[in-house]
């Protein structure tokens, strides 16, 4: 009964620590599609201009938030394949991730919430409802729908490389036991054939003299 609810609780913490880390691996790459379609959101309306554009409405922040973003993000996705492949514990099917509609609706409301705050905050920037709309800023929408597509895909594609290290992980200890028993065999073996050959097989008792 201990060891039954003892492996209830192990599977339960894996459960809580691959949706943690899943919901880390999202956030770490809407965080870096926010950035993508805040950037091709100016560069669709203001073209060449695209960079005299974010200087002037209060965008030098980006250059110290985006060696931020692209680290948050490579070390939340190498840190959960890193644990899958360190992983033994069972694979219980396809977890559903985040889909497209998700996806696209986060960048959207990430990007409507920073372009607000750049409206309130930053000299220069358009303020209010115009701060999101603006200078072509509508061009944002199908800008995230893209970008939704690429983070879903990505997502995906993490989840599937996930899967296979975790089974390949389980493959692998499977294994070990399996050869360890192999060579305990080989071992007893040539024990065995040792002392039927010395001749220590069992064998009867001497007969007593007359």
């Amino acid at each position: 009964m201990r060891h039954r609810n003892e492996a209830a609780r192990l599977e339960s913490v894996s459960v809580r620590t691959a949706r943690t880390a899943s919901a880390l691996r999202t956030s770490a790459l809407i965080a870096l599609g926010v950035f993508a379609v805040h950037q091709l959101r100016y560069l669709a309306s203001y073209g060449g201009d695209a960079g005299a554009a974010l200087a002037a409405q209060g965008h030098a922040y980006l250059a110290v938030l985006v060696p931020v973003l692209v680290i948050a993000a490579a070390s939340a996705v190498l840190g959960t394949l890193v644990a899958a492949a360190l992983s033994s514990r069972r694979v219980t099917g396809r977890r559903r991730g985040a889909g497209w509609a998700f996806c696209t609706a986060a960048l959207l409301a990430i990007f409507g919430a920073q372009e607000l705050a750049e409206g309130t905050l930053a000299t220069g920037h358009a303020a209010g409802v115009a701060a999101v709309t603006a200078h072509g800023g509508w061009i944002a929408v199908p800008i995230a729908i893209a970008v939704g597509r690429v983070v879903t895909f990505l997502l995906g594609g993490l989840d599937a490389v996930e899967r296979g290290l975790t089974r390949a992980a389980r493959r692998s200890l499977g294994r070990a036991p399996a050869a360890l028993g192999r060579a305990a065999q080989s071992v007893i073996a040539p024990l065995q054939c040792g002392a039927l050959a010395f001749g220590l097989a069992g064998r009867p008792p001497p007969r007593l003299p007359g």
